[in-house]
């Protein structure tokens, strides 16, 4: 699997503060334009990324040793994003993923009604670790993926959790057949409860929970709510 990478990844990523995460270990958060390394090249491949659709966000150093790197959406939106600048922004940012806190009294970041959602747990679904990463990633983050205007239509990979075992996880969404693609999006918050919905639906298989689920959800952002589907499956499994 080869992508067009963008010039500016081939450096040496400079990581964030490290920050404790006590469900995790470590937490490194980078920043969007960092620049990456030949390593970062070669995880992305084994994750399934594109890296011209997607960045390097963290990487969840777990007890185990079975790290985690998180990949995001390049259309991510964050609130406050760009207010500061190097090692302090990113020492805000993994202080506030470390708190697990939650934005209340914003659509942004609590964009979706209407949740129908199936368990779709099978013997190759992606391993629990990575769905709860994605869980908590979420948990600590205030912003949205949006969806219309000028953003490609069909299905999009907006978060993947790639790990060193394998069976990474993809949460992935689109505006559902026969809908307008009108300016909307899914939040962060929506992101958290979907994982965390399929991460409790987990099942054992040889000796390994695993987990994965589709379904709809009604999303706005402003205007009419739009009908929306979301995957959270593997990335080896996408059709």
């Amino acid at each position: 699997m080869h992508f067009n990478v963008p010039l500016n990844i081939l450096a040496v990523a400079a990581p964030a503060i490290s920050s404790v995460i006590p469900s995790h270990g470590t937490v490194e958060v980078f920043k969007r334009d960092a620049v990456l390394d030949a390593r970062d090249l070669e995880l992305a491949e084994t994750h399934g990324v594109n890296l011209t659709q997607m960045f390097k966000h963290s990487v969840f150093k777990r007890n185990d040793g079975d790290h985690i790197t998180i990949w995001v959406d390049r259309g991510y939106v964050e609130e406050d994003e760009d207010s500061e600048a190097g090692f302090k922004h990113a020492k805000r940012q993994s202080t506030r993923l470390v708190g697990g806190s939650r934005y209340h009294g914003s659509d942004q970041y609590d964009t979706c009604y209407s949740h129908d959602r199936k368990d779709a747990t099978v013997s190759i679904s992606p391993f629990t670790g990575g769905i709860v990463s994605i869980r908590d990633w979420a948990a600590g983050r205030k912003g949205y993926f949006p969806f219309g205007g000028t953003h490609p239509v069909g299905w999009r990979s907006l978060l993947v959790a790639g790990s060193n075992s394998g069976a990474n996880a993809l949460y992935r969404a689109r505006v559902q057949e026969g809908s307008i693609s009108v300016h909307t999006g899914i939040g962060t918050e929506d992101v958290r409860d979907d994982a965390a919905w399929t991460n409790e639906r987990r099942k054992l298989f040889n000796g390994r929970y695993r987990a994965a689920s589709y379904g709809w959800e009604t999303c706005k952002l402003d205007g009419t709510g739009i009908r929306m589907n979301f995957e959270i499956r593997g990335t080896d499994i996408v059709v």
